[in-house]
Formats: structure tokens, sequence, C-alpha cells
């Protein structure tokens, strides 16, 4: 069982550097960024839920609600 104590360790890195504070970056702030969510979208382990998601997003073009 996990308690609140318990370390949080990092076993190995991505192979394609792809952590999830990128993936929430591309997720809730650069949602734009194509580069960005490519990275994220060729990720093989991404859930489909959340591949939808970002994929919709990458198909997308950036819009200026304000005007």
């Amino acid at each position: 069982m996990v308690t609140p104590n318990d370390d949080l360790v990092l076993l190995e890195e991505h192979p394609q550097q792809v952590s999830v504070s990128l993936v929430n970056d591309v997720k809730f702030f650069d949602r734009f960024n194509k580069e960005k969510l490519e990275k994220v979208l060729s990720v093989d382990a991404l859930s489909e839920s959340l591949r939808a998601i970002l994929l919709k997003q990458f198909l997308s073009k950036p819009t200026n609600r304000w005007e």
C-alpha cells in the first residue's frame, strides 16, 4: 500500500523524454504547439481518451475569441 510519506522514485525516463509535465503543458497551457503535441501523440502508452483530446487539439486551429 502507498502512504503519503512514501518516496516517489523514477525507475526510468521515457526514451522520447515525454513527461507528465509535458503532457499537462500541451493539454492545459501550450495547447496549439504542434511540435510538443506530435511528441506526446507519438507515445504508444498514451490512453485512447487522452489521445483523442490531444489529436483534436492538434488538428484544430487556434482562435482568438476576444476579437
